[in-house]
């Protein structure tokens, strides 16, 4: 098991994240996307020289709550196809495992919460799932042990940065993320998410590219979700 601590912080009612969200929505998307640069710029490049540290998370569990519109999006995009091995980091109210149970042999998911990785690990109990696991586990440690060596056809983080504690383990991430993906694999990133931010910082286009290109990795958008890849 990962060596994280994760501090649940209550929303506060004018948060920069709250009130970013209220430009991204009334506002044209190049005055959020100004203030996704300028968060960027000044965010920290590296917390600590540990891997294992708290976590600051205040968007709640997910297990009574909606799907969003992202996830029905990329449940919607897998559903039609077939992979042997899924990772999906955030488990959330593990819709993605009940919707697409028939579009893989193998699914990981982690999640930095207590009350998620108990509802995760009933749902494989009740689905006779001895194959896959649902893990309390910090993505951004870069470390994916827990795979034992073996690589995922599909990785699903809706949202990549959006809790980043740090830009040194947000690369850190990717790099792992580089590794245990096939090659021929992809990652799929939500829509929104991969602008929004709660602790970390949200990201664009470009400078999600110039994240993940000095990893072998490109990105392009669709009508479902961001695709990231490998490149040849």
């Amino acid at each position: 098991m990962n060596n994280i601590k994760v501090n649940q912080k209550l929303e506060k009612r004018f948060s920069v994240k709250i009130l970013s969200n209220k430009v991204r929505t009334y506002f044209p998307n190049w005055v959020y996307e100004i203030i996704l640069k300028i968060r960027l710029f000044f965010f920290i490049n590296n917390c600590s020289g540990s891997d294992f540290r708290t976590l600051v998370y205040s968007d709640g569990s997910w297990i009574n709550r909606k799907t969003t519109s992202d996830l029905k999006l990329i449940q919607k995009y897998i559903t039609s196809k077939k992979y042997k091995t899924i990772l999906q980091v955030g488990t959330g109210n593990m819709s993605l495992y009940k919707s697409a149970n028939k579009s893989f042999e193998i699914f990981y998911g982690i999640t930095i919460l207590q009350e998620e990785l108990n509802y995760g690990k009933d749902v494989l109990k009740k689905n006779h799932d001895t194959r896959s696991k649902i893990l309390f586990w910090n993505k951004y440690s870069g470390d994916f042990r827990f795979l034992k060596g073996n690589r995922v056809d599909l990785i699903i983080d809706n949202d990549l940065s959006s809790y980043a504690c740090c830009k040194y383990h947000f690369k850190k991430m990717v790099s792992a993320y580089s590794e245990i993906l096939q090659n021929n694999g992809l990652i799929l990133v939500g829509l929104k998410g991969l602008g929004y931010f709660d602790n970390g910082f949200g990201l664009t286009t470009k400078t999600l590219s110039r994240f993940i290109e000095p990893y072998g990795l490109k990105v392009k958008r669709t009508d479902f979700c961001y695709e990231i890849k490998k490149i040849n």
